[in-house]
């Protein structure tokens, strides 16, 4: 004989499990699929793209206080006293590509070292 609450109370476990599995699922490919048809903006909107190589240039000269910041990292390079590298007044940044997503990199500069 069959214990039905038993059957119940499984199918309900189960249900649920997949349809949070399957909501987090949607989600995922939902976000993959707007990067792939609306890239990202850049986080500042005065903001110039340079070629992937711009910062060879600028390193060039001698100057090791620079870094390239993801972008989803500015306001933490911000708080801990990074500058923007300013070109015509406009902030640079390259896209990074890594597989098939696209990303944007800022180039930031120390502006004082910090002692402690």
């Amino acid at each position: 004989m069959v214990d039905w609450s038993s059957f119940v109370i499984g199918a309900g476990a189960a249900a649920a499990f997949f349809t949070g599995f399957l909501k987090k699922a949607g989600e995922d490919v939902y976000s993959w699929l707007k990067r792939k048809v609306l890239p990202p903006k850049p986080y500042h909107p005065e903001s110039v793209k340079v070629p992937r190589d711009f910062a060879n240039q600028v390193l060039s000269s001698g100057d090791s206080g620079y870094s390239w910041v993801p972008e989803e990292r500015l306001r933490e390079f911000e708080e801990k006293g990074y500058t923007y590298y300013t070109r015509d007044n406009s902030k640079c940044y390259r896209e990074v590509r890594i597989g098939s997503d696209v990303f944007n990199e800022y180039l930031m500069r120390q502006s004082e070292p910090q002692f402690f």
